[in-house]
């Protein structure tokens, strides 16, 4: 489906493409300029709140708190698999910046996966 507008400088479109549902703006034929996608919801007295929004150039702008994916050590997910991503774990036994995650103690940290371990992000 796309929504052009009467001028055809812009639009919104949804694309099924390579086993992804897409969202986005678009340039249409005669110029324009590309705008924020924007991800949200209306509730039920029709009233919109904005709670994404992705740039043309794929920054992302969240409204809310973040919630990442919550593991204890033993069920983190491939470090190698998982190269520059984050996630939360519930039972590390080390909190210092930069050291290697470690199961076993009582500690919410946030980590990062440099491709080879998980290590301990503080903020």
């Amino acid at each position: 489906m796309e929504h052009t507008s009467g001028t055809n400088f812009e639009y919104g479109r949804q694309q099924w493409a390579a086993n992804e549902y897409r969202i986005g703006t678009a340039v249409g034929s005669a110029g324009g300029t590309q705008h924020n996608t924007v991800l949200g919801a209306w509730n039920s007295t029709g009233t919109w709140t904005a709670g994404v929004t992705l740039t043309p150039v794929g920054e992302a702008t969240f409204a809310k708190t973040i919630g990442l994916g919550a593991y204890t050590v033993g069920t983190l997910p491939s470090a190698s698999a998982n190269a520059g991503r984050i996630a939360q774990v519930t039972d590390s036994s080390v909190t210092a910046n930069g050291s290697s995650v470690a199961g076993g103690g009582a500690n919410r940290v946030m980590v990062f996966s440099n491709g080879t371990v998980w290590n301990v992000v503080v903020a």
